[in-house]
């Protein structure tokens, strides 16, 4: 259930799943009817959306990308005849079929017109009104055609090399919505754009480290998008006039299979194999073309402008996204997948923008109070606040610490505050409910640091620095109830299970104890793991995880001691871990676009990557109800992540889950 919105799928509903990939789409204008290209068989199948069911298939035999929906009618202009590429001459029909253009009529549901080419098509565009189409062949020869009496209108050949496109993705050519421009990939990693009107040349130049997979153009077709790939993730925007790269978008984990513009040119979708889909605002990139960033005395040039958040991100693909159409709605948006999966999104009701909520204050330390409606918060200033509210707007200042005071621990039922104190090494119980000092901890000559609350209230662990030795007292009268000896002053940081039951701490050499305060007993841990930086217990403390700053974690049983488990899958350390309330997930949290990521508990799979600002998330804890997951970066920006509550799950569709 934590985090289901990054689990859950944002689409309307799935539409079908074919048997093959499906590396095309089209939409019609009224929304009604979606043509679907296969990826092995290579038919094209027409669906209806309304009653998602299949109306025709197009085999392959006969029909074959490209393929497109007018804009102002169920009209499908498709590729037939001509057949596969030839070495040897590429224009040649397959069994001798002429190459042409059919157009089938989705109200009519059979082909009404068709219009022969010289060669097989490579792209094919209509016009914004939808009276005219425009097809650019693979020997070059451009013909324009007036959709409503099949006539040939304009025709010409442009000016270059009539070779067949080297590509990894399955996109050879694109064309403006205005007829004006045409683009298309050559060798694999070069880009070369034709001004459709005269034939000549605008520019051509390499667009990617290994091979173009996906382009796209603009209406008025000032601007080009590149995807590469395998090895890329990078979505580059070209001036086409200029032949210049002024911006880029880099948020995808992978390659960019398909890109395509909203017809207002205000936004952009990419499809990549990282399973999602990004939605830009591109609705200023028209001004770097006449701004350029960098000038160097007279001269002029253009430095890539670098957007990294997509303006909304569609997630529920559970394979690579392969394709997207744009209906002329402005506002729908659908996909398919390697997986075979036709998905139909609603790209306004964006309910997936994982953007956490970070409060506007310095963090030192923080906790979650016990009915989880707020997060106590020690800021940089040294104010103990209590923030509340739907997005943990409401702020409640309780008391101000002095500068002296070190690190601060916060009781789980909210109630009381331990503060060491540097300039009296002692320890400073703070009662919310009173907002006084109730209980000094330690002197200059026992001086001591507080090292955790324990479940049991008023319970606190302390550990007398000269000594080494931790101490449980009552915070609220003072009485001391236990102490452990534990190895020394040298040893590292302590960890304490919620009952006080298990303690677990390091020597000089990182080796790990475990220690049983009720028997007494200790037990080494052996886990070969250096650097171990935090640990914590489960909620039942049958289980305890360590992470360290090497990027791996070890999860063990504690009693008896045996290793159950190890985690890595991190680019970088880890530092910090704690478990759900349920003890059914492990969050650790680490840097950046991986600041959390959650496992399961029992199977030690990983289940979720959480991205955050910043690096160095040493502080990681769920709500008590677990409907919330928070982490403090090193900058002290607390990040929050909400889940709704099961309630809301159950109430929902099963086709939104």
């Amino acid at each position: 259930r934590y985090l289901w919105q990054q689990c859950r799928s944002d689409a309307l509903f799935d539409m079908t799943r074919l048997s093959n990939s499906v590396p095309a789409l089209s939409v019609s204008s009224d929304g009604h009817w979606v043509a679907a290209g296969e990826f092995r068989n290579g038919d094209i199948s027409v669906w209806d959306l309304r009653s998602r069911r299949e109306v025709v298939r197009l085999p392959a035999r006969e029909y074959r990308e490209p393929f497109q929906f007018s804009p102002t009618a169920p009209l499908l202009a498709v590729s037939a005849g001509g057949g596969l590429v030839s070495a040897i001459n590429q224009s040649a029909p397959r069994n001798g079929k002429q190459p042409m253009i059919r157009l089938w009529d989705g109200e009519a549901r059979r082909i009404t017109a068709e219009l022969p080419l010289p060669a097989t098509c490579r792209a094919l565009q209509f016009s914004v009104d939808g009276s005219r189409l425009a097809v650019v062949t693979e020997d070059l020869a451009v013909l324009i055609w007036e959709v409503a009496g099949g006539r040939l209108v304009e025709q010409r050949r442009l000016l270059g090399a009539a070779s067949s496109p080297g590509r990894l993705g399955h996109q050879l050519g694109v064309i403006s919505r205005n007829l004006q421009r045409y683009a298309r990939v050559v060798e694999s990693r070069q880009v070369q754009l034709f001004d459709l009107s005269t034939g000549g040349e605008i520019w051509s130049g390499i667009a990617a480290d290994e091979g173009v997979m996906a382009l796209a153009l603009n209406s008025d077709g000032s601007l080009l998008a590149t995807g590469g790939g395998f090895v890329e993730s990078i979505v580059r925007i070209w001036d086409v006039a200029g032949g210049t790269e002024i911006a880029q978008l880099q948020a995808h984990q992978t390659y960019v299979r398909n890109i395509a513009f909203w017809p207002d040119g205000q936004r952009l979708a990419t499809a990549s194999g990282d399973q999602t889909i990004h939605i830009w605002d591109v609705s200023r990139l028209n001004d770097l073309v006449d701004n350029p960033v960098v000038r160097e005395g007279r001269r002029r040039f253009w430095r890539p402008y670098t957007i990294t958040r997509p303006a909304g991100t569609l997630r529920g693909h559970r394979d690579e996204v392969w394709s997207i159409a744009l209906p002329p709605d402005l506002r729908t948006l659908v996909s398919g997948g390697k997986d075979g999966v036709i998905s139909v999104w609603d790209t306004e009701v964006n309910a997936t923008e994982h953007v956490p909520v970070k409060l506007p204050v310095t963090v030192r330390e923080w906790s979650f109070t016990p009915d989880s409606r707020a997060i106590v918060v020690l800021d940089k200033e040294g104010w103990l606040t209590r923030w509340q509210g739907e997005q943990y707007q409401e702020r409640t200042p309780i008391y101000q610490f002095s500068a002296a005071t070190g690190p601060v621990l916060i009781a789980p039922d909210g109630r009381l505050v331990a503060a060491s104190r540097s300039d009296k090494a002692e320890i400073e119980v703070l009662n919310l409910d009173q907002r006084t000092v109730q209980l000094e901890i330690g002197s200059a000559e026992d001086p001591q640091l507080a090292v955790a609350f324990l479940k049991t209230p008023g319970q606190l662990v302390t550990r007398q620095l000269k000594t080494g030795a931790l101490l449980k007292w009552d915070a609220n009268t003072g009485e001391l109830l236990a102490s452990w000896e534990t190895g020394g002053a040298g040893l590292g940081r302590a960890h304490v299970s919620p009952s006080g039951e298990w303690l677990f701490h390091l020597d000089r050499e990182g080796t790990g104890y475990l220690w049983n305060t009720f028997s007494r007993q200790e037990s080494r841990v052996e886990s070969g793991m250096r650097q171990i930086h935090q640990a914590a217990f489960s909620p039942d403390e049958s289980q305890l995880v360590f992470v360290n700053w090497l990027g791996f974690a070890q999860v063990w049983a504690t009693e008896p001691p045996k290793q159950l488990a190890a985690i890595r899958g991190f680019l970088q350390g880890q530092h910090s871990v704690t478990y759900s309330s349920d003890g059914n997930r492990i969050a650790i949290g680490s840097n950046a676009r991986e600041a959390v990521k959650l496992w399961d508990a029992r199977t030690f799979q990983e289940l979720v990557t959480l991205e955050g600002e910043g690096s160095l998330f040493m502080s990681v804890a769920f709500s008590p109800d677990g409907n919330v997951l928070a982490a403090c970066n090193g900058n002290g920006e607390l990040h929050l992540w909400r889940a709704p509550p099961p309630e809301a799950l159950r109430a929902l569709p099963a086709d939104r889950l």
